[in-house]
């Protein structure tokens, strides 16, 4: 099994600050501050935001189902695994795609009327 290097003990023998001893420059601090920050989305944007992620989970849990049933190679499981790809997964895929469409839509009008 390969396992990956960290660069934590690079940067800290790089010359970088250690973990939360620095503190911040006070001009960037204070410019931080001041600078514009763009208004939060709705609660109805953040809604269905929402929404699609749920909706995405729901179909990686159908997706998982229908391979466990393909796997278990009984007398009936392969049938029962194509009416779950047919009648829910794919269905819900398409729900999932269009609804992003209209996220993806809705939040550039908002985003349009608030610059």
């Amino acid at each position: 099994m390969a396992t990956a290097k960290s660069n934590r003990s690079a940067r800290r023998f790089a010359g970088a600050p250690a973990r939360g001893g620095t503190q911040m420059d006070p001009h960037r601090l204070r410019a931080a501050e001041e600078a514009p920050r763009a208004p939060d989305k709705p609660d109805w944007l953040r809604d269905l935001s929402a929404l699609g992620l749920r909706l995405r989970m729901i179909y990686g849990t159908a997706i998982t189902a229908e391979l466990a049933l393909r796997r278990q190679r009984a007398e009936q499981d392969a049938e029962i695994a194509d009416c779950v790809r047919e009648g829910l997964c794919n269905p819900l895929s398409d729900e999932i795609d269009r609804l992003e469409v209209a996220i993806r839509h809705l939040s550039s009008l908002w985003h349009r009327g608030n610059d």
